[in-house]
């Protein structure tokens, strides 16, 4: 996103390219490019299961979910586009995190700030070289930029979030693969301008913060193309929070801001120029192909507040400190959903290092020396029921979650579907056990949101379940005594708001209720 605008840009369809001959056949056009497709467009209505989310409610960034740029600027930033010093974890200076980034009341503030002595930032400029090649600039702003430790692929993609406002902010929300260039900028926010009466470009204040650039990137042969269509004006997205959602498959893009479409690009368009879904797409008839449109799959996801330079520099109107202010980010997989999944052994869970990997079912089953493996994840989502059978092992440094969610294997689900399953990190208190939904377990649990009292009620007596509270980071902060009652009132009073997840064990029959509690 930053460093590609300091590249000169080349635009749709102007170029013969080479492209997979195992997927398209290739025709020359003036025109463009053309490809002919060996095979229908095939459609995916599954199931969009959320598979990764930070809600921003504790007091320090998740370093288990982010990392921090290694250098205080983007690899390749032309300082005469963007000139900030980014806090980071290894150059010199090394800016301390709390300088810029700060999660309280629920969010996340990547905070822009003009420093009263500006900063001599050093970093690597080519990796290439032997020894590597160092530049050194000055920089009057610090600010931040964080990227996600796991790279994602087609699926939804989701933030709220409120903008910073003032001359030379740069905010943005977006996916980047290091493959050549493959780039989705969910949105970005800079200056705008307007044309005056002699038809001199003119800055334009009353535009700021109401104007998202929705826009791809790809490197197609030589040539970084480019899409990014102008948008009218919008609300004053500094004045509240709102939702940004991108929706991405093997075959379109779309852009929502609060739930409305505001962009739609496809990979494939008629030879008119018409869009193409999935369903529209025939084996063997000549289309044009997007060259903007990102090919590779895994991406990182990456929130930053840049700062302008040059003309586009802040000014004296410029607010410092300001944050861009994040309340949560989402993504959300789609994945197939049979009534009952079964593993035998690990070559049936097809888990990808590095990326999140989900398996759904009504019910879903791990049999025996299954084993996740350092620095691999796998998530289990169903709506009956998880069997974890003895001989399943979790390695030291490996991400292992379970959730019930009752809305999953119903059909066709809406792209904008309201429910957040319950989710929880199996560990040693429930492993090997299944997992069950409230009306089937046979317990109660209310008030939910609560302020001071969580209530529990089961069929039988207390003394046959373990009762456990846990906050977001794995830690039990009640746990229950033997009681001869089916009632038990646990005291919250003295938490923090935010939200806690409750396990509840049948010590007899082994299975587990969850659920995720919220506290006002």
């Amino acid at each position: 996103m930053k460093s590609l605008k300091n590249l000169k840009y080349s635009f749709l369809l102007l170029s013969l390219i080479t492209i997979n001959k195992n997927i398209y056949s290739q025709l020359c056009s003036d025109n463009g490019v053309k490809v002919v497709l060996n095979a229908d467009g095939v459609c995916n209505y599954d199931y969009y299961a959320l598979v990764f989310e930070d809600n921003f409610n504790g007091t320090s960034l998740d370093m288990s979910n982010w990392k921090l740029p290694y250098q205080g600027v983007d690899l390749g930033t032309n300082l005469s586009v963007a000139n900030m010093w980014y806090a980071n974890t290894g150059n010199t200076p090394s800016i301390p995190m709390a300088n810029n980034i700060e999660v309280s009341n629920g969010t996340l503030k990547l905070i822009a700030r003009k420093e009263s002595t500006p900063i001599n930032g050093k970093w690597v400029s080519d990796f290439s070289t032997t020894p590597w090649t160092y530049q050194t600039a000055s920089f009057s702003y610090s600010s931040a930029e964080i990227l996600t430790k796991n790279t994602f692929g087609y699926g939804k993609y989701e933030m709220r979030c409120k903008l910073p406002k003032g001359k030379g902010f740069w905010p943005a929300f977006w996916t980047f693969g290091t493959t050549g260039w493959n780039e989705i900028d969910i949105f970005e926010f800079w200056n705008e301008y307007k044309v005056d009466l002699l038809l001199n470009k003119v800055y334009d204040p009353s535009k700021l913060s109401r104007i998202p650039n929705l826009c791809t990137h790809h490197t197609y042969g030589e040539e970084i193309n480019l899409s990014c269509p102008s948008k009218s004006d919008e609300s004053d997205f500094s004045e509240s929070f709102h939702v940004f959602t991108m929706i991405w498959d093997n075959y379109k893009i779309e852009w929502y801001i609060d739930g409305n479409l505001k962009r739609r690009s496809t990979k494939f368009y008629t030879i008119l120029g018409q869009q193409l879904d999935c369903g529209s797409i025939q084996g063997y008839q000549p289309y044009l192909k997007d060259k903007a449109y990102p090919m590779e799959e895994f991406q990182t996801i990456i929130m930053d507040l840049a700062i302008s330079a040059g003309a586009d520099s802040p000014d004296a109107t410029t607010p410092f400190p300001s944050a861009l202010e994040i309340d949560y980010v989402r993504y959300y997989k789609q994945v197939s959903c049979s009534s009952v999944f079964e593993a035998t052994d690990n070559s049936q869970l097809n888990i990808v290092d590095g990326n999140f990997n989900v398996i759904a079912g009504t019910t879903v089953i791990l049999e025996s020396n299954i084993n996740i493996a350092y620095n691999q994840q796998l998530e289990l989502t169903a709506r009956d029921a998880i069997w974890i059978n003895p001989g399943f092992t979790t390695n030291l440094g490996s991400n292992f979650l379970a959730q019930i969610d009752p809305a999953i294997c119903a059909g066709k689900s809406a792209s904008f579907a309201e429910t957040t399953p319950d989710v929880i990190a199996l560990d040693s208190l429930n492993k090997n056990n299944s997992l069950s939904t409230e009306e089937n377990f046979g317990v109660k649990v209310y008030p939910n949101p609560t302020k001071d009292i969580l209530i529990v009620e089961t069929q039988s007596i207390l003394e046959n379940y373990q009762v456990n509270l846990i906050d977001l980071h794995g830690s039990i902060l009640y746990n229950s005594k033997k009681i001869s009652t089916n009632r038990e009132e646990i005291d919250v009073k003295n938490l923090a708001a935010g939200t806690y997840i409750l396990q509840i064990i049948n010590t007899q029959t082994k299975t587990v209720y969850v659920n995720k509690i919220i506290k006002e």
